[in-house]
């Protein structure tokens, strides 16, 4: 096996370990909307915080997020942040609001729900309700 094969499959070992670890270390997401009533097409503020068993942001994570809300049957009827993904860079701060980003198009009680990529037991959700009223 060449010098330069070697390295590579080195590279992508440390890099699935560094991912792993990253994970691990986060117990779930703070997962926060505001505000927590809307109106049909009015954008609230999503914020997302990687957090251990004892609720303190976890200082090194930089995974990537999934954010989805199983009562939208229809992508048309949302606009999440990122296309529903995200993944988190050191200049986040470990967490990350999305200003006024967060938008639904139908009335409902919609859970947003997010998780980790490469753990699906790394997930928590808050509660948006969305009225056919405008302010």
């Amino acid at each position: 096996m060449s010098k330069k094969a070697i390295m590579s499959v080195v590279s992508s070992v440390l890099l699935l370990v560094s991912q792993t670890t990253y994970a691990a270390d986060v117990a779930k997401f703070i997962v926060e909307v505001n505000p927590t009533k809307a109106a049909v097409n009015q954008s609230v503020d999503l914020t997302v915080k990687a957090v251990d068993n004892n609720n303190n942001v976890v200082k090194d994570y930089v995974g990537t997020v999934w954010m989805f809300s199983p009562e939208v049957s229809d992508l048309q009827d949302a606009v999440l942040p990122g296309d529903w993904v995200y993944t988190f860079a050191a200049k986040d701060q470990w967490q990350i609001t999305f200003s006024k980003w967060l938008n639904i198009k139908i009335p409902g009680s919609f859970t947003i729900e997010v998780s980790d990529e490469n753990n699906s037991e790394v997930r928590w959700e808050a509660t948006l309700t969305v009225e056919a009223w405008s302010q």
